[in-house]
């Protein structure tokens, strides 16, 4: 197998995050939380959750989405690929009981690629003719994700997707969901 360093395509970072990583975070006091940790869910992850940089995700062997959105941004942009990075939520105005996402959109040879190693059921390089045909798919793999949490029909309208730039290293989790939400503004619809 290649090290990170000898490696040149999506294909072949994304093995490599198959083999070598696994979903979970590193804190403020560079603690490593596994997601099968039994009590992962019980840790005030708002608080105490840093944004990893790709240093941080290479030593700790751990990551969000938010911190694999990340490292595929800078292994791809260095690499000379064109990227988007995209994110999705339910937006409430009260404690947001649902799980966040996001994920990356590369071109390539004409098509639009969705990369995605966080969310496992969905794992893969998805190909794309256009970019709202995957943002509709984007949508409707992420609200189907939600129905596992008994999302309420009234709820499932206040979904967005929102295209955003590089977060800052080791933002906060506010400090990752004001960037991400604020950054380019919520795409309201999505058509062809």
């Amino acid at each position: 197998m290649k090290e990170y360093n000898e490696l040149k395509t999506p294909e072949e970072l994304y093995e490599y995050m198959c083999d070598n990583f696994e979903y979970g975070y590193l804190d403020k006091d560079n603690n490593i939380h596994h997601y099968d940790d039994p009590n992962y869910d019980d840790l005030d992850w708002y608080n105490i959750y840093m944004l990893e940089n790709e240093k941080d995700i290479l030593e700790s062997s751990v990551g969000t989405c938010f911190d694999m959105t990340e490292l595929e941004r800078d292994f791809l942009e260095r690499n000379g690929y064109k990227v988007y990075t995209y994110f999705e939520m339910i937006l409430l105005d009260y404690d947001n009981p649902y799980p966040m996402h996001s994920f990356l959109v590369y071109e390539d040879n004409n098509k639009y690629c969705y990369f995605e190693f966080s969310d496992y059921k969905n794992r893969g390089i998805h190909k794309y003719d256009n970019i709202i045909e995957l943002l509709n798919d984007a949508r409707i793999r992420f609200m189907r994700n939600q129905e596992e949490y008994d999302i309420k029909e009234e709820e499932k309208s206040k979904y967005i997707i929102n295209q955003f730039e590089k977060v800052k290293e080791h933002a906060s989790e506010e400090e990752y969901i004001n960037h991400v939400v604020n950054s380019k503004g919520i795409i309201k619809e999505l058509t062809k």
